[in-house]
């Protein structure tokens, strides 16, 4: 299927009758569009109810909510006789990276992993659901409808969990009278429960903590200011009010990445757009909200990071861990395996020198994506890794011309090129693509970012921002 590059609005008005354009577009509309951000936000939270507090729906888990989204995509193209497929823009620089994971399975079933195939499978099996949604969406025709109603979903979801965060913080701080039985019930319970439940915001991720719940707010936070640069009057101060209040909760959920990642992130907005003008005006008010942040505890736990010529314990024990990958990355360039450092850690006399003695022979995370990958897959994950991202990084550079027409979806290749450079560096904090939840809005953005460079209207003359 030829893809629709240069595609402009409809002249004259819409014939109304099955025939029209707008209905015909609203009869092809991608379910996975509306449906994935919904399928990673909130079963986690089902599922911890479930088995805390004998929730129903507890089955419903992230995996099986998205291979039901498959389902219904797949379905409905089915009924369409819909068998068509686009280019994907940019798949030379994503390709490299999805091969290599798959290759890392038989090198990691082959090695000393091979009598737990059974479970690496399982593991595989949640991995290729996301790169079956990545293709999905990415291979689909999409038109302005489609990114409108993907920007409004973003955003519908991250609201949705700035109001549970607030609801947590009420319950934390003594207010349980302003908020709902059910869930004072649930945040006692992981208040109890989990190391993080008394102190930070996880919003409706406890499966993850609230490092990941930072990082999975990340992008629709800066395609909520992304939108309001390109917005006027109420509209722009309406999506200023959604980027400020998740902004907000991923500064309450103590994330040190995720907060630097989004004060990076949002300083690529106006690069993204070419306004100067922007720029310095993003630097000035990130500047005045980090000056009034590191008042609050906030800021005193992003600088308490390295004090007085040392690091903190969470970062000294990073640093042990982190020498530990270099260590095996010396006796295995390949990588140990498809998730194979977890299952190294749990014997390697290096890892959690900086832990509680309870925790030493168990499996530890990375805690760094490109420390993961160096790990898993080697030098050539972290070379795959880096040519991903500086792929999606120039596509919506070179698609976001300001010569092109305000849109949802010129806003959401901003959003996407700048969100990208922020992932860059929420990596450095935490395997992030090992998580259903954050890897899932990860793919969900490059495969949206994608088809957006592909299926954008054409740029049209005279539109440059000052």
């Amino acid at each position: 299927m030829s893809s629709i590059v240069g595609e402009g609005p409809v002249s004259g008005p819409p014939v109304a009758g099955s025939n029209s354009p707008i209905s015909s577009a609203r009869r092809s509309r991608d379910p996975l569009i509306y449906l994935v951000p919904l399928a990673l936000a909130f079963p986690p939270l089902l599922a911890y109810g479930a088995d805390a507090l004998g929730w129903s729906g507890g089955w419903l888990s992230t995996r099986v909510a998205l291979v039901m989204c498959i389902g219904l995509f797949s379905f409905l193209r089915l009924l369409r006789r819909d068998f068509s497929y686009c280019r994907i823009p940019g798949l030379s620089f994503v390709a490299p990276y999805l091969l290599l994971v798959i290759a890392s399975v038989l090198w990691g079933v082959l090695g000393t992993n091979n009598a737990e195939a059974a479970v690496i499978a399982n593991e595989l099996l949640s991995w290729l659901i996301f790169a079956a949604v990545f293709l999905m969406i990415a291979g689909s025709s999409h038109r302005e409808i489609d990114f409108t109603g993907a920007g409004r979903v973003l955003i519908a979801v991250a609201l949705t969990q700035v109001l549970y965060s607030g609801f947590q913080a009420l319950v934390l701080v003594g207010l349980e009278r302003l908020v709902p039985a059910s869930i004072v019930e649930l945040t006692q319970h992981a208040r109890d429960d989990l190391s993080f439940g008394s102190l930070r915001l996880y919003g409706t991720l406890p499966n993850v903590g609230p490092n990941f719940f930072g990082a999975f707010l990340l992008f629709p936070t800066v395609f909520a200011f992304s939108r309001a640069f390109g917005q006027h009057g109420f509209a722009r101060v309406g999506w200023l009010l959604a980027g400020v209040s998740c902004a907000t909760v991923i500064a309450a959920s103590y994330s040190r990445g995720a907060t630097s990642a989004l004060a990076i992130a949002l300083l690529m907005i106006p690069v993204w757009r070419r306004s100067w003008r922007g720029f310095v005006g993003m630097m000035a008010a990130i500047s005045m909200a980090a000056l009034i942040v590191l008042q609050t505890p906030v800021g005193r736990h992003v600088t308490e990071l390295y004090e007085a010529g040392q690091l903190d314990p969470s970062g000294a024990a990073r640093v042990y861990l982190w020498k530990a990958i270099f260590k095996s990355a010396e006796d295995h360039p390949l990588g140990l395996g498809f998730n194979g450092w977890p299952r190294a850690a749990r014997t390697s006399m290096d890892v959690g020198l900086g832990d509680p003695p309870a925790s030493i022979g168990a499996e530890h995370p990375a805690e760094n994506q490109w420390m993961r990958e160096l790990a898993d897959r080697g030098i050539p994950g972290v070379f795959a890794l880096g040519l991903l991202l500086a792929g999606i990084i120039r596509l919506t550079f070179r698609a976001t011309q300001p010569n092109r027409p305000r849109s949802y979806a010129r806003d959401f290749l901003v959003a996407a090129g700048a969100a990208s450079v922020g992932w860059a560096f929420v990596f450095l904090t935490g395997d992030h693509l090992m998580y259903d939840n954050v890897a899932g809005i990860f793919w969900y953005m490059t495969a949206l970012a994608l088809a957006a460079t592909r299926d954008a209207v054409a740029p049209t003359a005279g539109a440059v921002e000052s």
